[in-house]
């Protein structure tokens, strides 16, 4: 288990007359979590003031432990999921409208066991006066999701943040495309990573019909 890898750094002088400790500060570091083989992880925390009660400090200290031991058997449970969003535009005269995407799921990077969603999870919404095409990445609940590569690298007409980008809303990730890119042929790999063991994933069944739902209430409210 990695939790016996794992060290807890916390620097304190000496106890203060008035039931007070003073806390030694590495810059603005009051303490760091590390681990030794999975990941570097560095919490920060800042104070107003240098001192903090002893209570302040055992709960500071209780929290991270327990954030410490979440993130430690998520990552034991190798905690992660990939997508691959592939958009291919159906012919020139359909370039001014989204080209169609398919999600499709994998468990890992190099793994050709695609399981595409039997329905296109995109909607759109204007934003700015303009069209802009949100497609659901399939990753409920995951504490984080990166774009990890676009193909072909060298878009022409898409770009990070201003013609594309991932946002999150509720639980859910989605990836937006507007403007040329939003027409355009390209693929996306994602990996979404969640705070939760392996074992607590919910199926691809139940994924999609709750993101199908989802979806058609984006639709008709649209």
């Amino acid at each position: 288990m990695f939790l016996a890898q794992a060290h807890l750094v916390l620097k304190l002088a000496k106890y203060q007359p008035n039931g007070l400790l003073r806390v030694v500060h590495i810059g603005e570091e009051i303490f760091a979590l590390r681990y030794i083989r999975v990941d570097a992880v560095k919490v920060t925390l800042t104070h107003a003031s240098d001192k903090i009660t002893i209570k302040t400090c055992a709960n500071i200290v209780e929290n991270y432990r327990k954030r410490l031991r979440k993130y430690i058997e998520a990552k034991e449970g190798d905690s992660k999921k990939w997508r691959e969003m592939s958009c291919t535009s159906k012919d020139d005269k359909e370039r001014k409208l989204a080209s169609p995407c398919r999600i499709s799921l994998h468990e890992t990077e190099t793994d050709e066991k695609l399981r595409t969603a039997p329905f296109e999870p995109c909607f759109e919404e204007m934003v700015d006066g303009k069209p802009r095409t949100y497609c659901n990445v399939l990753c409920p609940g995951a504490d984080t999701v990166y774009l990890i590569k676009r193909h072909p690298q060298n878009h022409r007409s898409c770009f990070a943040h201003f013609t594309y980008k991932i946002e999150k809303r509720g639980t859910d990730y989605f990836m937006w495309r507007n403007e040329k890119c939003r027409s355009s042929d390209v693929n996306f790999t994602i990996r979404c990573e969640f705070a939760f063991p392996r074992a607590n994933f919910p199926t691809d069944d139940v994924v999609f019909a709750n993101a199908r739902k989802k979806n058609f209430g984006q639709r008709f409210n649209n």
